[in-house]
């Protein structure tokens, strides 16, 4: 009995010790023009925040321990300004992180964290843009035009150097978070996307940005990968394919009659068609929009007389428009004849010089 009762003690010690071998030690110093009367240690789940714990600093200074067995993305709120700041702490480790509040969140100083020294250096690199950018909001008209000028040359430079600092890290799970800084520029930072996602996708497989970003690379079809087929209604009420074009290179075209851009556009698309129909062209086009007499009247009226037109009028809620993620229009994708992607949202000189390229002509 008495070996059992030890052997029980020892186990209920080992796990002990194990819990809190997890637990992550962070402390600080808060400085700035904005008080800090308290921080807010919330844990993002999705599009929601979960309230980890409360911290009252004690003269600008703080400290607290959290159970951080993975590593969880978390949000800081400092109140009562409401600014906040993301934060991944390493599991085991005592973390130094100080904070500098003005007008946004800045880290001043990091120990013992790779993770937010990866965010440090992030939020460096912007600063500048940043700075300018508050600027602009309440500068004179004079001033504003000095700004823009500077961004010219400024953003591009930013941007070059926050993709390098990414792919020099792109093992770290901050990286899977600052690669969204691009989100905007998706079409032209995807590979940055794929190489984060490649990195992480092993070791995080459950994290919620990891999964996001492999889910954003998935959806948006990257050239080389295959195009998802479409099964809609003609104005006629026939079933067509977007598979039964394969042979051919397919322009998949999603557009609306109440749409002026596309309308604007649709010119160019019926002089490509009758130029390179002959040589194995052909348009799939998906319309965004719910009355049937305004499809088939703008369809008439443009001139769109290739028969491959569908729509199951649900506008926005288009099933052809979801398989793609279609969020705005016009919105294109080129397709070659084995059906796959070979790009997207290519219109007026862009889709002449690519059609160029793969007829020669």
């Amino acid at each position: 009995m008495k070996i059992n009762a030890f052997v029980a003690v020892l186990a209920t010690l080992l796990a002990i010790n194990t819990i809190q071998a997890q637990t992550t030690k962070v402390s600080g110093k808060i400085s700035g023009s904005t008080p800090c009367e308290k921080i807010v240690v919330n844990a993002v789940d999705g599009n929601k925040l979960v309230p980890l714990q409360t911290v009252v600093p004690d003269n600008g200074a703080y400290s607290f321990e959290i159970d951080n067995a993975n590593k969880n993305l978390l949000l800081l709120q400092f109140q009562p300004s409401g600014l906040t700041s993301y934060a991944i702490f390493e599991p085991k480790a005592k973390i130094v992180v100080d904070y500098s509040l003005g007008q946004t969140v800045l880290i001043s100083n990091v120990k013992s964290s790779d993770e937010m020294l990866l965010y440090k250096k992030f939020l460096d690199i912007n600063e500048p843009v940043e700075a300018l950018n508050r600027e602009y909001q309440t500068a004179e008209e004079s001033r504003r035009r000095e700004i823009q000028n500077a961004f010219e040359t400024m953003v591009p430079a930013t941007f070059d150097q926050i993709e390098k600092l990414l792919r020099d890290n792109k093992s770290r799970l901050f990286s899977a978070l600052l690669v969204t800084f691009f989100e905007n520029q998706f079409d032209t930072y995807a590979p940055l996307y794929v190489e984060v996602r490649d990195a992480l996708i092993k070791d995080y497989p459950n994290d919620q940005m990891v999964k996001y970003i492999d889910q954003k690379v998935k959806s948006v079809m990257l050239p080389g990968t295959p195009a998802p087929d479409i099964e809609m209604k003609s104005p006629e009420g026939k079933t067509l394919k977007l598979s039964n074009l394969r042979g051919k290179v397919v322009l998949l075209d999603f557009w609306a009659s109440w749409c002026r851009p596309c309308r604007n556009e649709n010119p160019n698309v019926v002089k490509l068609y009758h130029k390179y129909k002959s040589m194995g062209f052909d348009i799939f086009s998906v319309s965004l929009d719910r009355d049937r007499n305004s499809w088939t009247q703008a369809i008439k009226s443009d001139g769109l007389v290739w028969p491959n037109h569908v729509s199951d009028l649900n506008g926005w809620t288009s099933s052809g428009g979801a398989t793609y993620g279609i969020t705005s229009i016009p919105a294109t994708v080129l397709i070659d004849k084995d059906g796959k992607v070979i790009a997207r949202n290519l219109r007026g000189t862009d889709l002449e010089n690519k059609l160029k390229e793969i007829f020669g002509k």
